[in-house]
């Protein structure tokens, strides 16, 4: 048993739910056609499309902002450029990740904007009788990236607090029902702010996945 605090109460809450090595659920949102194409060639001018990838960040960020709040980012997967306590904006890592990209524009030879988001989900559990919100981290994660001339988002998450009925087999319908209405309806959130639609979903886990959440 775990405690889950929330303003003004310490709630026991029975931990069923777990994270896994795999993803429980992944969905990939495919942008419009982009001017540029990626990566860039060097010399090729990288202000254009800085600004297009920062446009997408904002409107993603801001699209997912009812169940996500940024507490980190990441370039490449696994490099923590900027991390917070707080909730971080925007504008606070564009020059982490501009100094990002060009680093590995030559490495690479081609500049490449992408990046990985992870933070806060505010979800709800049970405990012993009621339906508690509360703040789990990276319960979701985002990678925002270029790729050819679209821009691609996946939102993944390896963990069952989503589910109807937790991968070990307990019931969640109470919980899981609430978490899987907010993810269907952030995940076609996202799919207006790109200005595109989900091209791919799936589960590591076996689990039933549709193309806005799962089954």
């Amino acid at each position: 048993m775990s405690r889950v605090i929330w303003p003004g109460r310490i709630y026991p809450i029975m931990q069923l739910w777990r994270f896994y090595e795999k993803s429980v659920g992944a969905w990939v949102i495919e942008s419009n056609r982009s001017p540029f194409w990626y990566p860039l060639k060097p010399g090729e001018e990288t202000a254009g499309p800085a600004r297009e990838y920062f446009n997408y960040q904002g409107r993603v960020l801001d699209a997912a902002g009812d169940l996500f709040a940024l507490r980190y980012v990441e370039n490449p997967p696994g490099k923590v450029l900027l991390k917070s306590y707080a909730l971080l904006l925007p504008g606070e890592i564009r020059g982490e990740l501009l100094t990002s990209w060009d680093e590995e524009a030559k490495k690479s030879g081609g500049w490449n904007p992408a990046a990985l988001y992870g933070g806060l989900s505010h979800i709800h559990v049970k405990d012993d009788i009621n339906i508690v919100p509360v703040e789990i981290p990276d319960a979701l994660r985002l990678c925002l990236m270029a790729s050819g001339g679209r821009y691609l988002l996946t939102l993944a998450t390896n963990c069952d607090l989503w589910l109807e009925r937790f991968i070990s087999g307990e019931d969640n319908a109470e919980a899981g029902s609430l978490n899987a209405a907010a993810l269907g309806r952030t995940i076609k959130a996202l799919e207006v702010a790109m200005d595109g639609r989900v091209v791919s979903y799936g589960s590591e886990m076996g689990v039933t996945v549709n193309e806005h959440g799962f089954s």
